[in-house]
């Protein structure tokens, strides 16, 4: 044994060591949790972009794919008259089925010489008010010719030459040349006929006679037919698109061409956060859609932002600097009192009493007021399921720490020779008894049921450990099997031993863990693996009490179908001095099962 003076100089340290360790583990876990909470929003927000995204090019593709059918319905080189141009347009219903899509149209291709046939060929379809403009001479003319539905909107661009116009002709020759359908940059419809104006744009499938594309640019230049389109009116397509509660978390602006600048903004989603709020995650890209560039931008909503779980980062960091400070000052009184009672066993017992009752307290008052918030709050619907969990969490937490504290004060006292028995005479079948009725209340997926021989099995021990034995063996059979299902403890009369098994049907133990299971700080692979709680003492202590009773330990196991520890007791006729472990008879095998 170490005097004073020689302990002196290297416990003097260790509070502070440890408050530092504590408080460096504290910044570590805060800073690793914020990280993987950011991590986690981060995902979200990303899975939210992508989902925004992906609707708007599924939408655009739909409509690509109707103005695929429309150009074949021309460029069959059958008639198509104003009323087959309706029936064809009607059975899309394209109000229910597109809502936001302005219309579908043919946008006919008219040489200046073919403009005469073209208004008679009209008025023979009843289309009497039919005019091409602007009015004055062009090269070639493509006038709107049907547009549906031919609501009041659609009425007013009906003969319209889009080619006119240098945003809307830019598209019309891309698609032309290309083959292939292209989207028009920010333009204003003739269609807006109120006061407030919508942004819009539009998209053109080239139509070829002879339905093919043209090899090369020049031919397709000469077999062009037209263009079946789409107008859209910016704000009623995307509102068509996303309901109210897709952009309450997460709003998108989308803008005509690479930078998001006001001139080339289409539409913008509602923000409920306001001009003044910063949100906590935001994006930009740019996207191709039917050859053109849109800049889409996203931001997180205040919905979004208040879902996430930031707040357990300083949580922790709260609850570790407590729990640091706390074992700090523990850890310096039981320094102090080492060092000026190294001597004195009695006097380094009482003290040993003395930090656990001080450590249990707060630990005791944590736990207390964490139940009592949980009851507290028990149905509320002012928090959200996973608020509640986290309630739950701190409430498991305070017991699992509880439970380490005893389980490293108990090792500290082994590693020191210091841990006491207050030995008696007791019936090891009804101390099985009382155990069980305790636990029982608080089974919610396991059934426990214990199996008693008619015999007393008188044994001498200190009951409270005796009692820590048996819950320590039921609470890792309850643990263990985390899908539920049955917990035995069977008693056995085997003279000269009184035999206790607890058997479970959970996880198993590997056969490579079994010879190292009872040592301090070791856990099995698959516990590990499953994210079982634990540090490895519970095993390595109640082995010692064990021994300390003159009795054995065994468990057999196979993985994935349970285990069973065997406990073997000495009756009280043959007990020896619990001073030190006996050298008894060899434990008897397991009984056979009924």
């Amino acid at each position: 044994m170490r005097s004073s003076g020689e302990a002196s100089p290297h416990l003097r340290w260790l509070p502070l060591a440890l408050l530092l360790f504590g408080l460096a583990s504290t910044i570590g876990a805060a800073y690793t949790l914020a990280e993987i909470s950011r991590g986690r929003a981060a995902l979200r927000f990303a899975t939210s972009v992508e989902q925004t995204r992906a609707a708007i090019e599924g939408r655009i593709t739909a409509q690509i794919s109707l103005l695929g059918g429309l150009a074949g319905l021309f460029a069959t080189g059958a008639q198509v008259d104003r009323e087959s141009f309706h029936r064809y347009v009607e059975r899309l219903n394209i109000r229910e089925n597109y809502p936001g899509v302005q219309g579908l149209g043919f946008s006919m291709r008219v040489a200046p010489a073919e403009r005469a046939a073209l208004l008679e060929r009209t008025r023979a379809m009843g289309m009497e008010e039919f005019r091409i403009w602007p009015e004055g001479p062009r090269d070639e003319y493509h006038t709107i010719l049907f547009l549906e539905p031919l609501d009041t909107r659609n009425k007013a661009a009906v003969g319209y030459d889009m080619f006119t116009e240098p945003t809307r002709r830019e598209a019309m020759e891309r698609a032309c040349d290309t083959g292939q359908p292209a989207l028009s940059g920010k333009v204003t419809l003739v269609q807006e006929i109120d006061a407030q104006k919508q942004a819009g744009f539009l998209i053109y499938m080239p139509i070829y006679r002879g339905g093919m594309i043209p090899p090369d640019v020049a031919e397709r230049r000469a077999q062009l037919i037209g263009f079946a389109y789409s107008p859209f009116r910016a704000d009623d397509l995307f509102r068509g698109i996303f309901r109210e509660e897709d952009v309450s978390r997460v709003s998108f602006a989308i803008y005509d061409g690479p930078l998001p600048t006001p001139q080339a903004l289409l539409h913008q989603s509602f923000d409920l956060g306001g001009a003044l709020y910063t949100p906590a995650h935001s994006a930009s890209e740019t996207i191709m859609v039917a050859g053109r560039p849109w800049t889409i931008t996203y931001h997180s909503q205040p919905i979004f932002d208040a879902a996430s779980d930031t707040y357990v980062a300083p949580t922790i960091m709260i609850l570790g600097v407590i729990g640091s400070v706390i074992i700090y000052l523990l850890v310096q009184a039981q320094t102090s009192a080492r060092l000026q009672a190294e001597q004195a066993v009695k006097a380094r017992d009482t003290f040993l009493s003395v930090a656990s009752h001080e450590l249990k307290t707060p630990l005791t008052a944590l736990s207390g007021n964490a139940q009592l918030l949980k009851r507290r709050i028990a149905g509320s619907d002012r928090l959200t399921p996973a608020e509640q969990r986290n309630v739950d969490a701190i409430v498991e937490g305070s017991r699992r720490l509880r439970k380490l504290v005893d389980e490293l004060l108990d090792h500290t006292r082994l590693q020191e020779g210091r841990l006491l028995l207050e030995p008696q005479y007791l019936d090891l079948g009804d101390l099985v008894a009382h155990v069980a009725t305790e636990i029982r209340p608080t089974l919610t997926r396991h059934t426990l049921a214990v199996y008693r021989v008619p015999e007393a099995l008188p044994i001498i021990g200190d009951p409270l450990r005796i009692e820590q034995v048996l819950l320590n063996l039921i609470g890792n059979g309850i643990k263990y099997s985390p899908s539920g299902g049955l917990i035995e403890v069977r008693l056995e009369y085997a003279e000269p031993w009184a035999v206790l098994e607890v058997c479970d049907q959970g996880i198993g133990i590997p056969a490579a863990a079994l010879p190292l299971l009872f040592e301090q700080f070791y856990r099995a692979s698959n516990a590990i693996d499953m994210h079982i709680a634990g540090m490895g003492i519970g095993l390595y202590v109640v082995k010692a009490i064990i021994e300390r009773h003159g009795g054995t330990i065994r468990v057999s196991s196979t993985e994935g179908q349970g285990s069973t520890f065997r406990v073997c007791l000495p009756l009280a006729e043959a007990t020896p001095p619990l001073s030190a472990p006996a050298h008894q008879s060899d434990p008897p095998v397991p009984l056979p099962r009924p």
